[in-house]
């Protein structure tokens, strides 16, 4: 009918294409917003500050929804780093097949980034999750907790931490050659089943490992297999190796020495 009026869409953002954010964007209450953009990078003196450059989901209901056109979206800093700001109650989720890759970029506050529990829409586990190694994922919320829940495996080479007393959840399984660590009097809480050691500096707490740094500082297990493995992956097997000829060596050390005891024996009666 012509002139008749139609009710408005709900309150929704959008980026549409390859995207530079010197400012802050944030969906307005309780919205979805759609990222098919590849890339989103962070430019201008205030970097990593959400609130003031990067993005805030503020609080329940509030959902950053990837849907990258290449299957992959990156929150690179180019070359300044930006800040992704999770409050309450909101989450990062995709229903497609995505890989979130946290190239150079700062996840904080307390939301959930995936949905395989169904914590904030139906439980899917479309999204994947990639903490490059200028990546930090910190769960710095008071008492409260980020949770990871995206059903598959993460991908550790940076820091995901616990401060401020916050709580981190990790619900995946983690390939770590980054950093999971407490301060603060703060704690990992590791639902998942198996986190295991990649990389060139796998064996150091520090720069590849689990760092509980003081007072206060937990590391609860609460699998849901009821098992939590620490593995160390290829590493594990050459030390196995390298331990079993030291083995070996000693073996054939004890034994000559046995021989030529037995021998200087039998020769003195």
């Amino acid at each position: 009918m012509p002139g008749s009026w139609r009710p408005p869409p709900p309150p929704s953002s959008t980026f549409r294409t390859r995207s530079t954010i010197p400012g802050c964007w944030k969906p307005a209450a309780a919205a979805n917003s759609t990222s098919p953009a590849i890339t989103i990078s962070w430019v201008g003196a205030r970097q990593r500050i959400a609130g003031s450059n990067g993005i805030d989901l503020v609080g329940t209901g509030d959902t950053l929804l990837v849907a990258a056109t290449s299957g992959t979206l990156t929150l690179n800093g180019s070359p300044t780093a930006g800040a992704v700001l999770l409050g309450a109650g909101s989450a990062i989720i995709a229903t497609s097949a995505e890989t979130l890759d946290n190239s150079t970029n700062v996840i904080t506050g307390d939301g959930t980034i995936g949905n395989a529990g169904g914590a904030s829409a139906p439980p899917n586990t479309e999204l994947t999750l990639q903490n490059d190694a200028g990546g930090t994922i910190d769960a710095n919320s008071p008492g409260n907790t980020l949770t990871i829940d995206t059903g598959n495996t993460v991908t550790n080479a940076g820091l995901m931490e616990a401060t401020a007393t916050a709580i981190l959840d990790i619900q995946d399984p983690v390939n770590n050659s980054g950093l999971l660590e407490a301060s603060g009097g703060s704690e990992l809480d590791i639902t998942g089943n198996t986190i295991s050691w990649v990389g060139a500096a796998n064996g150091i707490a520090g720069s590849n490992g689990i760092d509980l740094v003081g007072t206060g500082d937990t590391l609860l297990v609460a699998a849901t297999s009821g098992t939590l493995t620490l593995k160390r992956l290829a590493h594990s097997r050459r030390g196995l190796a390298r331990r079993r000829q030291r083995h070996h060596r000693h073996l054939g050390r004890d034994a000559r020495q046995f021989h030529q005891c037995h021998h200087r024996r039998r020769h003195h009666r």
